[in-house]
């Protein structure tokens, strides 16, 4: 439909989208997010602009704007994910939603942490800030993804355009630090790191082991 991503099912649920991302230092991303409905805690998305997991589902480390839904003041908010929790660092005005609704948001953030959210509601052609704060919890990011929830009635009601994203990172340069190390059976060991680890790159020549064993 003119060039938008449509979410296209037949049945209540979750759907997701994402792609490999590192901008988060001087980083601008802005977005559109049509609905077809008036967005309610079954039904609306989260942008993951900063995300640890190729599947923003399973974000631990990163940050996300809610497109209403779950708020009763169908507000659009900026949230920081830290492991199954969700902190809301940006609360957006009360809006007053139809059932056909238009989000144009940008959100930026400083290389010293300091975030701003805009919105432009129904495409009236002007950004509004929405807030800003000052978060520094995370300054990498690896993906960028949209994961959306919906009823079966508006499971092919949510649209996106015009995607962009700028900005710089960080690159890490410290390696991972082992947390915990344990049996598992005569001959495995599970390992624990304080961050997600590349498998690709992870084989037996880089560990080893003492007292003989």
């Amino acid at each position: 439909n003119g060039g938008e991503l449509q979410l296209n099912d037949s049945e209540a649920s979750t759907a997701m989208l994402s792609t490999e991302c590192h901008a988060i230092d001087g980083a601008e991303w802005i977005f559109t997010v049509r609905y077809a409905f008036n967005p309610s805690s079954n039904n609306f998305c989260d942008v993951y602009i900063v995300s640890d997991n190729a599947n923003p589902f399973s974000c631990t480390a990163g940050y996300f704007v809610r497109v209403c839904g779950v708020s009763t003041t169908d507000n659009v908010c900026l949230y920081r994910k830290n492991a199954s929790s969700s902190n809301k660092i940006i609360d957006g005005r009360a809006l007053t939603l139809g059932t056909n609704n238009t989000f144009k948001i940008k959100v930026t953030r400083s290389a010293d942490g300091e975030w701003k959210l805009y919105t432009d509601i129904n495409d009236e052609g002007t950004y509004t800030l929405e807030g800003e704060t000052t978060d520094l919890t995370y300054s990498a990011s690896r993906y960028y993804g949209l994961a959306c929830k919906y009823t079966v009635s508006n499971a092919a009601k949510m649209w996106f355009d015009d995607i962009s994203v700028s900005g710089t990172y960080t690159v890490d340069t410290e390696p991972p630090a082992l947390v915990s190390a344990r049996f598992t059976s005569e001959n495995s060991i599970l390992l624990s790191f304080d961050e997600e680890i590349d498998e690709e790159s992870v084989s037996a020549t880089n560990f080893s082991m003492d007292n003989g064993i």
